[in-house]
């Protein structure tokens, strides 16, 4: 059986109405070291009302669902959650991958399968590497500026551009904000709507929907809401 606990492993959910494919999902995670199955849903709103959907990892999302489709459901949230998705349909491969999905999956068997958890492992081993080397490598102004994490206040999207808050300078380069958010330390930044992440160690207090900055108040998406108080709070919130 899978492991509740969410201390370790790379946490897995499953959003498939296949019973059949709920149970094989289930057992490849199973038989794989690095995955943990934490969740399963047969909807898109039995996922939106789950309390854990946050602590997930990554969800294996079969793009046939009840009320909505896999796809549509991705595209409807404002900060989509890492996923894989599965489908029937080759069409929907692009699309996918259009919107940033980790792999796509037209024959779930266990080969094709351990493909992708590499491909999701390698990712996060990713993003842990970048985070272990304290700063960031940034080309700005026809130059490549180094930025300790440390220095970095919040960043904002622009479009396809983000704008790096420091606390000498501001920074502007190429870059979509999930890119970032892929590469910066968890446990140090935070995202908390879909224009803005800001680093933990400067929010001075939190007020009502909304987070103060080094002086400046940023609202907090509803959705992530409770996510983005436990983050900054650590259980600490008296």
């Amino acid at each position: 059986m899978p492991n509740p606990n969410y201390n370790s492993s790379i946490h897995c959910g499953i959003l498939d109405a296949d019973i059949g494919n709920q149970e094989k999902l289930s057992h490849f995670i199973d038989k794989v070291p690095f995955l943990s199955l934490k969740e399963t849903y047969t909807s898109p709103l039995e996922a939106d009302s789950s309390q854990s959907f946050h602590l997930l990892d990554v969800v294996f999302i079969n793009s046939d669902l009840p009320y909505i489709s896999g796809l549509d459901w991705i595209v409807s949230k404002s900060i989509p959650p890492k996923f894989v998705l599965l489908s029937k349909e080759l069409s929907d491969a692009a699309y996918a991958f259009d919107n940033d999905a980790l792999d796509f999956i037209y024959d779930l068997n266990f080969t094709r399968f351990y493909k992708a958890a590499n491909k999701i492992k390698r990712s996060k081993d990713a993003r842990y590497s970048v985070a272990s080397s304290k700063s960031l490598f940034v080309k700005s102004e026809n130059r490549i500026n180094k930025i300790p994490f440390d220095d970095i206040i919040f960043i904002e999207a622009q479009n396809n551009y983000i704008h790096i808050n420091t606390k000498k300078k501001k920074y502007t380069t190429l870059m979509k904000l999930k890119e970032a958010e892929a590469i910066l330390p968890q446990h140090q930044f935070i995202r908390i709507q879909k224009s803005f992440i800001v680093n933990k160690s400067f929010v001075q207090a939190i007020e009502g929907n909304a987070v103060v900055v080094n002086e400046n108040l940023f609202n907090i998406s509803r959705p992530l809401k409770k996510k983005v108080i436990a983050s900054i709070t650590q259980g600490y919130l008296v």
